[in-house]
């Protein structure tokens, strides 16, 4: 959070013309919070998908092991790797849209709310660069 507000508080006073109001910086501190709100919970709800699923893999693998017949257990153990494959995929795709949509409204928040200046909205946009999983 400090990265983006320095960079803020930096393109003010290097960019000839462009001043923030304490409001701006007050504003933009705001979306930068409830942007990193919103992130956080997208991945403990992604983690805790994940951890499901992982929970359901556990318990598929043990009762595919405890069939008798080889045939049998070749198909459960199958089965359970194909549901928590695509579990994972869900819950993946899942964090990765909410995450973009935090994302995206924090820019327009910085942009209609906190009406900053075209050049602090183009800086905005350059710190939205996040590791993805």
């Amino acid at each position: 959070m400090k990265k983006y507000l320095l960079s803020f508080l930096l393109l003010g006073f290097l960019t000839p013309g462009i001043t923030f109001a304490a409001r701006d910086i007050a504003c933009v501190k705001n979306a930068v919070n409830t942007r990193e709100s919103s992130i956080i919970s997208a991945y403990t709800k992604f983690n805790t998908s994940m951890v499901s699923a992982l929970e359901k893999r556990k318990t598929s693998l043990s009762e595919a092991w405890s069939k008798t017949e080889s045939s049998e257990r070749k198909v459960a153990r199958k089965e359970a790797f194909s549901t928590f494959k695509s579990s994972k995929k869900s819950a993946a795709s899942t964090y990765k849209s909410d995450k973009k949509s935090a994302w995206s409204t924090y820019k327009t928040t910085v942009v209609n709310t906190c009406k900053i200046p075209e050049a602090a909205k183009e800086e905005a946009e350059k710190t939205s660069e996040e590791p993805s999983l």
